[in-house]
């Protein structure tokens, strides 16, 4: 099971957007390389953002009525960090209506905006396994899919670190003039706590419109988003 941490420290980079359409090319890619009778294998998205937006796109929220999940207040991936669900991981998980022309094979854990800012201080008030919270949840779960990718809130936290330390690969989005140093040597030194963590894979998410290097710079970005995109498994391996 290959697992991305979409990652930056920024906000607005476009973590969210690179997290679902990421899911969702892998979702498509394994449903077209499969005969109509054989399983594609699945995608999981995980939200640990607090605004929870890749929660809510993939539970029908900005394209129409949001579907509820018929869980509790604490069955969703806040309650499973900070151990305040009775539920295991697989009843919780559901199955997004996107992409179209997927054979639903792509997952999300629910999220929770009262719930999720408890979150960073639970881990970090649990000196034991407080870093590797993500990473056990992660591994009752390794059977049943292929790609797990993961949308991280902005900022260097603890919730950030057990994001990296459940990972084994990290994507980078940033816009075109940023510098994105800090946010690999982030990921290197979690590589202390993770065997696993190996790759970096930057996307220039966002061009500025500046004259005399737009063209340059959305050529750059489209190669860039392209080489992702079109063949991901390529790129996870």
């Amino acid at each position: 099971m290959k697992v991305l941490s979409v990652f930056n420290q920024k906000g607005g980079v476009g973590k969210t957007t690179t997290t679902i359409n990421l899911g969702a090319a892998f979702a498509l890619m394994m449903s077209h390389e499969v005969g109509a009778n054989e399983d594609p294998g699945r995608v999981l998205i995980i939200d640990l953002d607090q605004q929870t937006h890749s929660e809510i796109t993939l539970s029908g929220g900005f394209f129409g009525q949001r579907r509820q999940t018929g869980l509790g207040p604490y069955d969703n991936i806040a309650g499973l960090l900070m151990m305040d669900t009775a539920l295991p991981v697989t009843d919780i998980i559901r199955t997004s209506e996107i992409p179209h022309g997927a054979r639903r094979n792509m997952d999300f854990i629910p999220s929770s905006k009262e719930k999720m800012p408890n979150v960073d201080t639970a881990l970090k008030n649990d000196p034991i396994d407080g870093l590797f919270r993500l990473r056990g949840i992660l591994e009752t779960i390794e059977p049943f899919y292929q790609y797990v990718v993961i949308d991280n809130p902005p900022g260097l936290s603890y919730l950030s670190i057990n994001s990296l330390v459940g990972s084994t690969h990290v994507v980078i989005p940033c816009n075109f003039w940023e510098s994105y140093p800090p946010c690999v040597t982030f990921a290197s030194r979690s590589r202390m706590n993770s065997s696993n963590l190996f790759t970096h894979n930057i996307i220039i998410a966002f061009c500025p419109p500046l004259a005399g290097v737009q063209t340059s710079a959305t050529l750059i970005a489209k190669v860039w988003i392209f080489s992702v995109l079109s063949r991901p498994a390529d790129r996870i391996s």
